[in-house]
């Protein structure tokens, strides 16, 4: 096959920006019951797939751009005997994101053949018989979501070129397309690899319902030949006092008399919040506009109406637009999915009324099979898991996202826990491998790794925080999964960015003044830790423990003893001397940082949850827990739990100044390993508990980023931060590894402990699907039951 593109659009990286291109083949076939026919697929952007004018599926799956992948998708029973059309609509957006590489255009495709005697026939490959055009519905000026995310669609049914996918279709003034390389191995694709991963799930929701109405003044509306101002445009529309929207159950209710010529504004609400594509049914009349605007979760009221002037920002407000054709319009979301559960349309006045039929979504997501699972007799311990595991559910796509509203980024220190959560759900590591080498890919000469990847987003220094995770995540994979060839093939990456780390050892072999993001956890005045002054950082200090510690597991299971053993003895010396330099008699606690000899003042649940972990105690992991218990100051850890945990922050109460710090929910898996690695499973529920209930009282489907939402700065502008992100869903992992107590002690769980703590629950009952075997629990100390099978 050979790579094509466009004839009018230049070959590297002058090709222009948001170009959207359409490609069709069409061939004969014959036999075609007598056969199983394979499509394989690359596109330097994105591409929809159609046979014979009929969807087939949507990719790539993100990749770095050296080591690009191509999709293969079983197509057999699209084809048919005769006449068949290969239709491709891609779209190259000419610079990178948060998902994305940036690379030059390019599309190959590939259909191949198997019967009884012929194997892989090739059947069609992209070369010099395609022809390309422009798919001029698709507005190429339209601006971007935020920097980590492409722009948004401005879709003109129009200017849609119909059925332009099926065999039918008169594609004579279609240009012939260009070849760009004559062989792959000389051009942007010469690594090509298979994906190795599924494709993504599709699946159409039932529709949306309207939850609320309003109008706003048309002098106002974003003219539709200038998409450039959209967002201004739409801005200034919402912040108008004249919008007013009215609650009710259905849009004949509306009470309020519109004024002639304005927008009439729908509020449309999922049962949960999605991740997808929108999809429009609606009948309307040429040239009229209906914005879309996204959102997470209800923003606030103030004087019984939604605040509506903070839904457009610069950080988090996706929105796509669609402009009518007279009469019935069938519109979709094509690339740019989305993450929400509430959408905000805003129909544009024309001569007569539109009508809306439908508002639903085509959700999106990682295959889910659910093998794992957790049920109690505590009602709100069930509803925590539930929004947790559709958490970790929403946050697994092509990569485990970070919030898949935001950003849609593949974070290490956020999906080294998604990972290991939705490895509990389901069983299934291949997404979670993934993460593990493609994070690995960043890599730079020095060592360190970017916290994100891949991506071309390159607006924050690295993360060494991450970097340490991402060594730890190496041995929490091999551990959970048995698979050493992973850790193996990427060994030498790992001991090349702990040697970064050496680097910035001061004499006591402490990291001392170590560049980068000082990022341990999130905060905000007064609940911030004190880790941005340089120094010595307690919390990072510890997790360089913890990445030695997990490197010095993986050394042994790589059989390189010697090395093994260097690595112990030094997390040894640290561990030792980490006691003597943050320990703070007077607080009675580990204390954030010491600068300049002076140590901080400041004492917060993340540092003393490390140090419970790693300084009284090897880590939460059995395999380490069975080299044995660290005895060092046995005093401190009552003092510990005194002065840090039994007086942590609750929801009901504000933080008093001197108080902890409290985590947010990217670290809760930390405390709860923590007081549980101490035996205070019950400390750790309650805290909790009352932590999560914020999300329950709220009626959340998903867990948020932190443990508010909407804020208001000083000029009354409204903030939002993210409502689904996947960080929060780790209280499953605490669920199953200290309450229903299963852990692994061999890789692969070969060999595993069963431990339960039910903390006065009257029953516990669990599953979880291991490589080895497939568990199932039941625990009821007042029926004195306790089985696994």
């Amino acid at each position: 096959m050979k790579i094509i593109w466009h004839e009018t659009d230049g070959e590297y990286f002058d090709a222009g920006i948001n170009i959207y291109r359409q490609f069709r083949k069409s061939f004969v076939l014959a036999d075609v019951d007598q056969a199983n026919h394979k499509a394989k697929i690359i596109c330097s952007g994105q591409y929809l797939l159609y046979i014979n004018d009929i969807y087939i599926g949507r990719g790539p799956g993100r990749y770095d751009r050296r080591w690009p992948s191509y999709d293969t998708i079983d197509v057999s029973t699209y084809v048919n005997s005769g006449l068949n059309t290969v239709a491709i609509l891609c779209l190259y957006q000419g610079y990178g994101t948060g998902q994305s590489m940036v690379s030059p255009p390019g599309l190959a495709f590939e259909l191949t053949r198997s019967d009884g005697g012929n194997p892989h026939q090739q059947v069609i490959c992209s070369d010099e018989t395609w022809k390309s055009s422009q798919a001029l519905a698709f507005n190429d000026d339209a601006p971007r979501i935020n920097g980590r995310q492409g722009n948004i669609e401005i879709f003109d049914a129009r200017k849609d070129e119909s059925r332009w996918m099926s065999p039918e279709h008169d594609d004579r003034d279609w240009l012939p397309v260009k070849i760009l390389k004559h062989e792959l191995r000389v051009s942007h694709f010469w690594n090509l690899s298979p994906r190795d991963i599924p494709l993504l799930h599709e699946a159409k929701t039932p529709a949306l319902q309207v939850v609320a109405n309003g109008w706003g003044k048309a002098a106002l509306l974003p003219p539709a030949d200038k998409p450039h101002q959209l967002w201004t445009d739409i801005k200034r529309f919402l912040n108008q006092a004249s919008l007013c929207i009215q609650h009710c159950i259905a849009p004949e209710d509306a009470k309020t008399e519109i004024p002639e010529h304005s927008a009439i504004l729908k509020l449309y609400e999922c049962s949960k919040l999605y991740a997808g594509y929108l999809h429009l049914d609606i009948t309307g009349h040429s040239g009229q506009i209906v914005d879309c605007i996204y959102m997470e979760t209800l923003p606030p009221s103030r004087d019984g109406k939604l605040v509506l002037d903070g839904l457009i920002t610069s950080e988090n407000r996706p929105m796509d637009r669609f402009i009518l054709r007279e009469g019935r319009n069938r519109l979709e979301v094509a690339f740019g999915w989305k993450a929400f559960r509430y959408v905000l349309l805003i129909v544009h006045p024309s001569p007569g009324k539109a009508v809306i039929h439908e508002v639903s979504i085509l959700t999106r997501e990682y295959p889910f099979k659910q093998t794992g699972n957790f049920s109690s007799s505590d009602p709100e311990l069930n509803a925590i898991f539930e929004i947790c595991k559709h958490t970790a559910r929403i946050c697994a796509q092509d990569a485990f996202v970070d919030s898949p509203s935001r950003e849609q980024q593949q974070w290490i220190g956020d999906g080294r826990w998604t990972a290991l959560v939705y490895f509990h759900l389901t069983g299934d590591s291949r997404l979670y491998r993934r993460m593990l080498v493609q994070i690995g890919q960043s890599q730079d000469y020095t060592g360190m790794i970017k916290p994100r990847h891949p991506d071309d987003h390159n607006n924050i220094p690295p993360i060494p925080a991450f970097a340490l995770s991402w060594i730890a995540a190496f041995y929490e994979y091999y551990l959970h999964t048995g698979d050493l060839q992973t850790p193996g093939e990427w060994w030498s990456n790992i001991e090349h960015c702990l040697s970064w780390f050496a680097k910035h050892e001061n004499s006591d072999g402490l990291l001392s003044d170590v560049p980068g993001w000082f990022f341990i956890d999130w905060g905000k005045p007064p609940e911030m830790m004190d880790i941005k002054r340089g120094g010595l950082i307690a919390a990072l200090n510890l997790q360089y423990i913890e990445a030695l510690l997990y490197a010095a597991e993986l050394s042994s299971a790589l059989d390189k003893p010697d090395r093994a053993q260097a690595l112990r003895k030094k997390a040894s010396l640290l561990q030792d001397r980490c006691r003597k330099i943050f320990w703070n008699m007077d607080l009675g606690a580990y204390t954030d940082c010491v600068v300049e000899a002076v140590q901080s003042q400041v004492v917060s649940e993340q540092t003393n949850s490390l140090a419970l972990l790693y300084l009284h105690g090897n880590g939460p992991l059995a395999t380490i827990n069975r080299n044995g218990e660290n005895s060092e100051y046995p005093e401190r850890i009552p003092l510990i739990m005194e002065n840090v945990f039994q007086r942590s922050w609750q929801p009901h109460r504000s933080r008093k100044i001197g108080s902890p710090v409290p985590c947010s929910p990217f670290y809760m898996i930390r405390l709860l390993q923590a007081l549980s690695r101490h035996n205070q499973h019950q400390l750790a529920l309650q805290l909790l508990k009352a932590r999560y209930k914020i999300f329950l009282e709220a009626g959340s489907t998903t867990t948020w980023e932190k443990w508010s939402l909407y804020r208001f700065d000083e000029k009354n502008n409204l903030h939002t931060d993210s409502a689904c992100h996947g960080w929060g869903s780790t209280p499953i992992l605490f669920f199953i590894t200290e309450l229903l107590g299963l852990k692994p002690l061999r890789p692969g769980y070969l060999e595993y402990q069963f431990q339960p703590q039910c903390c006065n629950i009257d029953f516990l009952r669990g599953e979880l699907s291991t490589p080895s075997a497939d568990l199932k629990m039941f625990i009821s100390p007042k029926k004195k039951q306790l089985w696994r099978a």
